[in-house]
């Protein structure tokens, strides 16, 4: 019994290394740790002052074309509706890390905003072009965003 158990375990486990490798193989470039670009944080905050204000033009004065496609000012309306809603209005931020990941440079920033014990996470994605510097996503966590 104890041997079988065992067998078990040790196959649970060595399926679940697998997995925890596999993701890696395919990467064609290592993600780099990098400070925060001089750019990324007069951007973040201009993002989060307007979805205080509720001004989509400020808020997606940076997107780049796919993200003002795939955010329109009606669906801005109703992300900033929702925000507000479960996590009050944005107060402060603090970087938290950044990466380059292929062609995109990552922002990780920690946020205070008003009806959120924990923080908030804000993820914004940089395109960096020849010309300028575009978001091309943004995402925000949280555990009352995350909540139903």
């Amino acid at each position: 019994m104890h041997g079988r158990i065992l067998k078990t375990v040790s196959a649970v486990i060595a399926v679940l290394l697998l997995i925890a490798a596999v993701p890696g193989c395919g990467q064609s470039s290592p993600i780099k740790i990098i400070k925060e670009p001089e750019y990324a944080d007069a951007i973040a905050e201009s993002i989060l002052q307007a979805l205080n204000n509720g001004d989509y033009a400020a808020y997606s004065e940076h997107f780049n074309e796919a993200m003002k496609r795939a955010v329109p000012e009606a669906a801005f309306r109703e992300k900033a509706a929702f925000i507000k809603e479960k996590i009050g209005n944005y107060k402060y931020k603090a970087f938290a890390s950044a990466r380059i990941e292929d062609i995109y440079t990552v922002v990780f920033y920690r946020a205070k905003f008003s009806d959120e014990t924990w923080g908030v996470t804000v993820k914004i994605v940089f395109l960096e072009t020849n010309d300028d510097v575009f978001v091309s996503d943004l995402w925000f966590d949280s555990p009352k965003l995350r909540a139903k």
